[in-house]
This record gives C-alpha cells, sequence and structure tokens, in this order.
C-alpha cells in the first residue's frame, strides 16, 4: 500500500465520522498533513483522489466537506449557493 493510499484509509476512518458530528467538514490540507506527517502536497494528491472517488466535495475559498454521498444530504449545494450568491463570477467559488 502507497503512503498516499495509507493516508486516505486513516482519514476515512478516524476524519470521517469527527467530519459527520462537525457539519460534514473535514480539516483543512495543511492541518491534515500535520495530523498524518506528510506534506501538504501529499495531502492534497490524498484529497484529491477521495474528491475523484467522491467522497469529499471541495469548494474554493469555502472547506472540504464530505460529499452528498458520504454525508446524505443536499447541505453541500446549499452552501454553494450561498457562495456564489456573495461572490458571483468567482468561478473557483464553485462546487468541484
Amino acid at each position: 500500500m502507497t503512503k498516499s493510499a495509507a493516508i486516505a484509509e486513516k482519514i476515512r476512518r478516524e476524519v470521517f465520522p469527527e467530519a459527520k458530528s462537525n457539519g460534514g467538514r473535514i480539516p483543512s490540507q495543511r492541518d491534515l498533513a500535520k495530523r498524518y506527517n506528510t506534506s501538504s502536497i501529499t495531502m492534497g494528491k490524498v484529497l484529491a483522489g477521495l474528491e475523484v472517488q467522491g467522497l469529499i466535495t471541495r469548494i474554493g475559498c469555502v472547506g472540504t466537506y464530505l460529499s452528498d454521498k458520504e454525508e446524505g444530504s443536499g447541505e453541500l449545494q446549499r452552501l454553494a449557493g450561498i457562495v456564489m450568491q456573495y461572490h458571483p463570477g468567482h468561478q473557483d467559488l464553485a462546487v468541484h
């Protein structure tokens, strides 16, 4: 198992349950990198992989959340709509 795969598994086991009790929000890439003693670049790759799997959703300038698939709600779409209302025209704020 690669280092990234091992970290991703730890995040699924340790961080996802914490996030469910915290409105679905995942700690920042920087905070996770510190927590798992890895570089921000490696953690970015881990988070990108979780996003491709549909487990998390990253919203530019807002944060990273459990995806609707994982969380079981439409909360992310509602949040993205609110953000876009206050920052119209900013493509980087769209739900990825």
